[in-house]
Formats: C-alpha cells, sequence, structure tokens
C-alpha cells in the first residue's frame, strides 16, 4: 500500500480533501488550527484494487513553512523528514494550496521541493471555484514549478454529496 500525505497551510483544504478521498468526517471548520493531530484512512475506493495499487492518505495538520513553531506543526515537518515513528515512508506529498493564497502557497511549494523529489510530489490548488480561467495559468504554472498541478473545489464535491444524500 501507498502512502500518500497531504500537506499544505491551515485552511487549505486538506481535511476536506482527505474526508472526499476516504469517505471519512474528520473535523473541518473555516479557521486554522483544527487538526492538531494526523488522521489516517484508505481511499474509499480502494476495494477495487491490488494490494500494490492501493493507497493510504494521510492529513497532516497545516504548516506555513517548513520550520516548525508549534508541536502541531513538528508532527507535520517530522512526518516529512521521515521521523515520525508511526509513518515510515510515503510514495506521494500532496500540497494542497488554496487559490486565493497561491504566491504564498508557492513558497512552501519550492522548500518541499528542496528535500523531496519532483516525481513525488503533487500540487492541488483548491477553491478553484474561486478563480475565472483568466485568473491562473496551469500549463504556465506547472512549467514554473516543473510539478503536477491539479484544481479542484472541495466546496463543490461536498455540496454534491449533499445534494446525492
Amino acid at each position: 500500500m501507498k502512502n500518500f500525505l497531504l500537506l499544505g497551510f491551515p485552511n487549505s483544504g486538506k481535511s476536506s480533501i482527505f474526508n472526499i478521498l476516504s469517505g471519512k468526517s474528520r473535523k473541518v471548520s473555516n479557521y486554522s488550527g483544527i487538526s492538531v493531530d494526523y488522521a489516517i484512512a484508505e481511499l474509499s475506493d480502494n476495494k477495487n484494487y491490488s494490494e500494490e495499487q492501493k493507497i493510504k492518505i494521510i492529513d497532516l495538520p497545516g504548516v506555513y513553512n517548513l520550520i516548525p513553531t508549534t508541536l502541531d506543526e513538528a508532527v507535520t515537518i517530522g512526518t516529512l523528514l521521515k521521523l515520525n515513528e508511526n509513518i515510515k515512508d510515503f510514495s506521494k506529498v500532496v500540497i494542497i494550496v488554496d487559490s486565493s493564497k497561491l504566491e504564498a502557497g508557492i513558497s512552501l511549494i519550492l522548500a518541499v521541493k528542496e528535500i523531496i523529489n519532483n516525481e513525488d510530489i503533487l500540487v492541488i490548488v483548491n477553491k478553484s471555484d474561486l478563480l475565472s480561467y483568466k485568473d491562473i495559468n496551469l500549463k504556465k504554472l506547472e512549467e514554473y514549478l516543473g510539478l503536477k498541478v491539479l484544481l479542484c473545489s472541495t466546496i463543490n464535491e461536498e455540496e454534491a454529496k449533499k445534494k446525492n444524500k
């Protein structure tokens, strides 16, 4: 089974993405500091795949940079540096960036690139519902970062799930 870390600023949508992908209901709120420890779950779609193809996602507390100033930030940075006794290894670091804070998020992405191989990083620009197509050039962003970048809107996914219940 592969481990994917969800990393990003507080309130960027990490826990919302975790909930959507896992089917869990980790607490989310519109202010930072909600996730002070990590959560682990398998993708809700894992049942369709072999053990080697299955993915476990790990929702980490939010960080603004790679210098921890609080215990929850230390959990995240320790996990990223493979110092966490409970999470020995990971296959991907998925960096969640709030579209309204894209420039600040790029600084975190560039810092992570200094310690993690590019092929092991995926960037998700969340809250894309707040963007118009002219606000972001996805291809240029991918070229600048040298990374795969996806757009998503967890609020639209959550609303769709509520309507389908």
